[in-house]
């Protein structure tokens, strides 16, 4: 989505470890495309990532939030009636969502 000089993009990584690499190697390359063809826009990037990405040089311009994993961002637990029944009853606290941004983030 495109708001005047706002590009805002949602995304969901795979929970698979070997597709999450692959799919966090290709948004790296994609988003700093973006923001080559897009120079005077700001961008917005959020979502379920399903792993902790460190930050990294490769997206020199983007402030990412949470910036460690320490920081979480998912505190679940399913219940029996839920179809992944076999996980019920188990508390998942992970830092998994994340925001990244060329707008600064204090």
């Amino acid at each position: 989505m495109m708001l005047d000089s706002l590009i805002v993009v949602g995304i969901h990584f795979s929970s698979k470890a070997e597709l999450s690499k692959q799919q966090t190697d290709q948004f790296k390359v994609g988003i700093m495309t973006l923001k080559q063809a897009f120079p005077e826009h700001h961008i917005v990037v959020g979502g379920d990532i399903n792993s902790f990405m460190e930050p990294d040089p490769a997206l020199k311009g983007f402030e990412m939030f949470p910036d460690r994993d320490s920081l979480l961002t998912t505190v679940k637990m399913r219940t029996w009636t839920q179809a992944q029944f076999h996980k019920r009853d188990t508390l998942v606290k992970e830092s998994k969502d994340k925001i990244l941004t060329t707008l600064r983030i204090e």
